[in-house]
C-alpha cells in the first residue's frame, strides 16, 4: 500500500477477527418484490356544463313539460314547469295560507347570488372534456395512475450458545402503498385532490419472533417463545393539511392544517349514500357534479398482537409428556377522521318552490343540487370531532397431554387444554351501549339510555371460564404396513368481532 504523498508504507494489512459463528450461527435473508404500475382510463365523471357553471339552468326546461292537475299552479297562480329554479329569498305566504317561491328570471342564477365558497370550490372542478355543451352526464375523463410497490424482506438467525442453550430469531416486513387505488372501495376518478373522493391505501405490516430452547436434562426440554405482530392500515385522503379557511372561507373544521385536516365533502340529497345514488348529479340525468371531497375511510386502524409461550417436554419411559401455557393481546387502536372538515349535503329542496314541499311530483322535478350548491344552501351538514378508540381482549391458555406407547403396536395421546378468551372492549370503557332500565332524564324520565362501561360500574358482557376441552387418540398398527388412527376431541372458539363493542 502507498501513502497520500505516493511513497510506500510496506507491511501486510492486519484484519483483527470479530466473531467466528462457524457451526455455532446461522442466517437467513431473503427479499421479494411486487411491482405495479397502471394507468387508469376508463373512469367517466360528471362535472358541471358551462352553462351550469355561470348559473344558467335553462336547459332543463328544454322540454316544456307542465306539471299536470293539481300540482299546475301555485298559491301565486304561477304556472309550475319541470325544472324549474326558485329564488329562496323570494318565499312568501300566498293568498291560499300556502308558501310559494317565484322562479329565479330565465331559470339563471345571477352571479351576484353566488356563495363565495361555492365559487373557491367551483375553480377546482374542470371542465367536461367529452361530448358537446348539452352532454349532462359522464362528460369528463382524466386518465390517473395506480402504482403500487409492495417489498417483502425478511431475516431469520440461529445461535447455539452450547449444545443445550439455543435461540432463534426472525423478522419479516410487509409494506404497501398505493395513492390512487382503482376500484370502488378508493372511489378513484380522477378528479384533483382538492375535491377527490379517493383515498390512498397504506399498510404496513411487520413481524417478530423469538424462540429460546433449553436442555435441562437428556430427557427433558424447556422452551419459551415471544413475538409480536403490528399490522397498520391508514385509509388516508391525498391531502392531510388543508387549510379550508384560507382556501375555501369555510371555519370550523375541528382539525387544523397542521393537525390532520382534510378537505371537506360536498355530497348528495341526505339520505342517499355516494357515489351512484349519492351525486349532485341532478333528477332524470341532467347532470351537475360528483360528490367530491374524502366521503368515506379517513380511518389508521392498528392491530398489535404480542404473544408469549413456554412449554416442557419430558420423555419418562414409554411416555412422552408435554406442558405448556399460551399467552396472547390483540390491540385495535383506531383514529378516525371521516367528517372532521365537514360533510355539507346538498339537495334540490333548497331550490325548489316550497309549495311542493311534501307533495308526490309524479316523477317530474324542480329544483336542483347544483343550484344549491352555488346558493351556498346547505341541505345538512355533518360535522365530527376525531374519535380515538382502543379496543383490545386477551387469550390465556393452558395444556397438559402425553403420547404414551402401551405397547410396539399400540400408542394412545391423549391431553387436556383450557381457553380463556376475554371478550372485545374498549380500554377505557368509552364504548357505549344500551342500558333498558337506566333513567333518561333527556327523554321525560323514561327509562332507556346511553351506559359506558366507564362509569356504569358493570361489564357489558362476561367472560366464559369453563372452556376445558379434553381430547384422546389412538393408533394400531394392525399389519405391518397398516396402521388405524382414531381420535375424538373438544375445542373452544372465540366470540367474533374486533375492537370493541361486538361480543
Amino acid at each position: 500500500r502507498r501513502n497520500d504523498f505516493g511513497g510506500s508504507l510496506g507491511g501486510p494489512i492486519i484484519i483483527p477477527k470479530i466473531y467466528n459463528g462457524k457451526d455455532k450461527t446461522f442466517f437467513f435473508f431473503n427479499y421479494e418484490q411486487f411491482r405495479e404500475s397502471t394507468i387508469v382510463n376508463t373512469v367517466l365523471d360528471t362535472v358541471p356544463t358551462l352553462a351550469y357553471r355561470k348559473g344558467d339552468f335553462s336547459a332543463l326546461l328544454g322540454n316544456g313539460t307542465p306539471f299536470t292537475g293539481a300540482l299546475a299552479t301555485d298559491g301565486l297562480g304561477n304556472q309550475m314547469l319541470q325544472g324549474m329554479i326558485f329564488d329562496p329569498s323570494t318565499e312568501r305566504l300566498a293568498p291560499n295560507g300556502t308558501r310559494a317561491r317565484l322562479q329565479f328570471p330565465g331559470n339563471q342564477i345571477p352571479l351576484n347570488r353566488f356563495d363565495p365558497s361555492a365559487i373557491k370550490l367551483q375553480d377546482f372542478i374542470p371542465l367536461p372534456n367529452i361530448g358537446t355543451a348539452n352532454t349532462f352526464t359522464n362528460n369528463y375523463i382524466n386518465p390517473f395512475p395506480s402504482d403500487r410497490v409492495t417489498p417483502i424482506p425478511s431475516l431469520k438467525l440461529d445461535h447455539s450458545f452450547s449444545s443445550k442453550l439455543k435461540i432463534s430469531g426472525y423478522w419479516s416486513s410487509t409494506t404497501t402503498e398505493v395513492e390512487y387505488a382503482p376500484g370502488g372501495f378508493a372511489l378513484s376518478e380522477g378528479f384533483p385532490d382538492t375535491i377527490t373522493a379517493t383515498r390512498g391505501t397504506y399498510i404496513y405490516s411487520r413481524t417478530w419472533r423469538a424462540n429460546l430452547d433449553y436442555t435441562l436434562t437428556p430427557t427433558m426440554l424447556m422452551h419459551f417463545g415471544a413475538g409480536y405482530i403490528v399490522n397498520d392500515f391508514g385509509d388516508t385522503a391525498p391531502i392531510t393539511n388543508f387549510d379550508m379557511n384560507k382556501v375555501l372561507g369555510i371555519a370550523g373544521g375541528t382539525l387544523g392544517p397542521t393537525t390532520g385536516a382534510r378537505v371537506p365533502i360536498f355530497g348528495a340529497p341526505a339520505g342517499l349514500a355516494p357515489p351512484t345514488s349519492g351525486s349532485l348529479v341532478g333528477p332524470q340525468g341532467f347532470g351537475g357534479v360528483q360528490a367530491m371531497g374524502p366521503y368515506t375511510g379517513q380511518v389508521r386502524a392498528l392491530l398489535q398482537r404480542p404473544t408469549g409461550n413456554l412449554s416442557l417436554s419430558w420423555v419418562k419411559g414409554n411416555h412422552s409428556y408435554k406442558f405448556g401455557g399460551e399467552v396472547r393481546f390483540d390491540g385495535y387502536p383506531t383514529v378516525t377522521n371521516s367528517n372532521t372538515s365537514g360533510n355539507f349535503a346538498f339537495s334540490a329542496d333548497q331550490t325548489n318552490n316550497s309549495f311542493f314541499q311534501g307533495k308526490a311530483l309524479g316523477g317530474l322535478f324542480a329544483g336542483f343540487p347544483y343550484a344549491s350548491l352555488l346558493l351556498g344552501d346547505v341541505s345538512s351538514v355533518t360535522l365530527a370531532q376525531p374519535a380515538e378508540t382502543r379496543g383490545g381482549r386477551g387469550f390465556y391458555a393452558w395444556y397438559a397431554q402425553d403420547t404414551w406407547k402401551v405397547t410396539r403396536k399400540l400408542t394412545l395421546d391423549y391431553g387436556l387444554r383450557w381457553d380463556l378468551m376475554t371478550y372485545p372492549r374498549e380500554q377505557y370503557g368509552r364504548s357505549p351501549d344500551f342500558s333498558p332500565t337506566l333513567v333518561n332524564a333527556t327523554a321525560g324520565g323514561h327509562p332507556g339510555g346511553t351506559i359506558y362501561e366507564a362509569n356504569c360500574n358493570c361489564r357489558f358482557a362476561s367472560n366464559y371460564p369453563f372452556a376445558y376441552a379434553p381430547r384422546i387418540g389412538v393408533s394400531y398398527q394392525a399389519l405391518s404396513k397398516t396402521v388405524i388412527r382414531g381420535a375424538i376431541g373438544l375445542s373452544y372458539s372465540m366470540s367474533q368481532g374486533g375492537g370493541q363493542g361486538s361480543a
